[in-house]
């Protein structure tokens, strides 16, 4: 009985490991870091906006977000289009 609880306790904590940063601490993790929404790494910006970089100036909100999505499969966030804009106007 005691190892059937520690596998249940065992699944249980790696379910609401998984999908997390890899920036969160291995021990001492808050619960509700499962609940924060997906932030675009710098890398992914970084493909983001090479992807755009050609047509800088004609790039719409609407089409990062799109690209956003499409790239993540979870609607896009205001700051994370903030942040490929900005990385956009940064390699202008």
């Amino acid at each position: 009985m005691r190892e059937r609880c520690t596998k249940a306790v065992a699944a249980l904590v790696g379910y609401l490991r998984f999908g997390q940063p890899p920036d969160a601490p291995a021990t001492g993790y808050s619960p509700l870091l499962a609940l924060a929404p997906r932030r675009l790494a710098d890398d992914e910006i970084s493909v983001m906006a090479g992807y755009f970089a050609p047509q800088a100036a004609a790039v719409s909100d609407v089409d990062i977000a799109v690209a956003i999505m499409t790239y993540t499969d979870d609607v896009a966030d205001r700051a994370d289009i903030d942040r490929v804009r900005r990385s956009l106007s940064s390699s202008c």
